[in-house]
């Protein structure tokens, strides 16, 4: 009795994950400032991770159908910062350039 209980919240907790990603990235995906909030959210992450002491200024932003994903450029100085966000809210740094290179605290 108690396995079939812990099995039927496995699933249901496993359903619910399933539903949560499907409705996100597919139902009611990221619109344009959402995106510009989570990429500033991140490059904001990646500054003080990295120590970077300049302020970061979006410099171009454009969405890539093929990749379905919003680009997001970045500069501090010295230091460009791209970052990628994803339908599904996700984002990833893509790339920096002079940034090793760039005055740290």
């Amino acid at each position: 009795m108690k396995k079939s209980i812990l099995l039927i919240l496995v699933f249901t907790f496993i359903g619910y994950l399933g539903f949560d990603y499907l409705w996100r990235c597919y139902f009611r995906s990221l619109d344009i400032h959402s995106a510009e909030q989570l990429a500033n959210n991140h490059v904001h992450s990646y500054k003080e991770s990295s120590r970077l002491t300049q302020e970061f200024h979006l410099v171009k932003s454009y969405y890539d159908n093929s990749e379905k994903l919003w680009i997001y450029t970045y500069r501090g100085g010295e230091c460009i910062v791209d970052v990628s966000v994803d339908l599904c809210g996700f984002t990833d740094i893509l790339g920096t350039t002079e940034c090793i290179t760039a005055t740290r605290r």
